[in-house]
């Protein structure tokens, strides 16, 4: 069974796809939900119920705070148009191979911030297909969505109001519950900080196919 370090590794000379992740994110996503959705507030909501939005394929998790779900859902009635997402919310997991392809110079990947500090962790930024800017653009600046520019010229933010500090936190502490879980000998801090020492050189040792106990 691969480690996330191996698939790294592998996945950039097959295909340039997250999607063998999928097991392990799912196991961090089933933790992070129950964080941060309780019965009095709910921060991080499906967005692939839209009407008109294609999920581009199984690597995408179509996750994202509801008032950037909201805002969203409004530009795509706007323009009336199918709307493919590649990426919405990220796994720490999925958001240390796509650093580790920007930094070896694999799968063109132009831009990419370290595990713990991205947006899409946050669960409030969108990767569509370049090739639909010319339709999606104003609409989404228009509804707070703040582009990232030519260098990475797919990615969006959402910078409006209603924005929780939580999921980014929430996520990475999933993890490190996921892993003091599968590993009682090994214990880290659930601290929600990604750190290389700690977080990183588990997660590095972690199993694609996900962990025995969730």
């Amino acid at each position: 069974m691969p480690t996330v370090k191996e698939f790294a590794v592998l996945s950039a000379l097959n295909g340039c796809s997250t999607e063998g992740l999928r097991k392990l994110d799912d196991q961090i996503v089933e933790i992070l939900l129950a964080a941060v959705n309780t019965a009095t507030e709910t921060n991080l909501v499906r967005c692939d119920d839209i009407a008109l939005l294609r999920v581009a394929g199984n690597s995408t998790i179509p996750l994202l705070q509801p008032a950037a779900r909201e805002s969203l859902k409004r530009v795509i009635e706007q323009k009336n148009k199918p709307l493919k997402l590649i990426h919405a919310y990220r796994t720490i997991a999925q958001q240390f191979v796509l650093r580790q392809w920007k930094i070896n110079g694999k799968c063109r990947i132009t831009a990419a911030r370290n595990p713990g500090t991205s947006d899409h962790e946050r669960a409030i930024a969108i990767d569509i297909d370049s090739d639909q800017l010319d339709t999606f653009k104003q609409a989404l600046e228009n509804n707070h969505w703040h582009w990232a520019g030519d260098n990475d010229p797919g990615h969006f933010s959402f910078v409006g109001n209603g924005v929780s500090p939580k999921v980014i936190v929430e996520g990475v502490r999933s993890f490190q519950i996921l892993w003091n879980r599968n590993h009682p000998e090994d214990p880290i801090d659930e601290d929600g900080i990604f750190g290389d020492t700690q977080t990183g050189a588990r997660l590095l040792r972690s199993p694609v196919e996900g962990f025995q106990i969730v």
